[in-house]
């Protein structure tokens, strides 16, 4: 009985990690611009694209912090091109050369639409064999369900000031969430990740 404790005791802290992990991991999928060769970034202006002034003033912020504090002088656009102000193109190169920054960042949220997501068969506690395994049973063989979630990409792209082409792209992808708010600080350190991997930033 001992034997059958301890070994409930490591599933069951092997799936409390695994739950975790899964719920609090943030998958990004990033490319770097083969053809840049302008070396590392030290300086950008950061462009939040929202309908809502409040989440483009947020995602601009808290991006721009988390740079900084990577040691990257980052500039968040809301303090440079006034919230009333169009962010067009030439709006936000002009913004970026009197900062005097070598690139641009942009993110902003896309609606993707739906997908079936597969909604496994609960099996309780399993802190015992004896409630444990004739739920584990049932549940095997029993069916799930399938239910379809509404999901959202963010898309941030980097591009180089003076030639407006491209450095890089990273991309995620997200259940709706109650909040834009929780995507962006958990995308953030990927983002400064995926960047110092492909050698974009220091």
């Amino acid at each position: 009985m001992n034997i059958f404790r301890a070994h409930y005791r490591i599933l069951w802290t092997l799936l409390f990690f695994v739950l975790f992990s899964c719920a609090g991991s943030t998958d990004l999928k990033y490319w770097k611009n083969g053809a840049y060769e302008g070396g590392a970034v030290e300086s950008m202006m950061i462009v939040g694209i929202s309908k809502d002034a409040e989440t483009r003033k947020y995602f601009e912020e808290v991006f721009s912090k988390r740079f900084n504090r990577a040691g990257i002088k980052a500039v968040a656009g809301n303090t440079v091109i006034p919230q009333g102000q169009e962010l067009e193109k030439d709006a936000v190169k002009t913004a970026a050369q009197k900062q005097g920054v070598q690139t641009v960042l942009v993110t902003h949220l896309t609606q993707e639409g739906e997908k079936d997501f597969y909604q496994p068969p609960a099996t309780g506690g399993i802190n015992r064999l004896s409630y444990y395994y004739p739920r584990a049973y049932n549940s095997v063989h029993s069916t799930g369900y399938y239910k379809k979630e509404k999901f959202v990409k963010l898309i941030t792209n980097l591009y180089d000031t003076a030639s407006e082409e491209v450095i890089w792209t990273g991309v995620s992808e997200h259940v709706e969430p109650k909040s834009a708010k929780d995507i962006v600080n958990a995308l953030v350190p990927k983002v400064i990740e995926g960047m110092r991997k492909d050698r974009v930033i220091r």
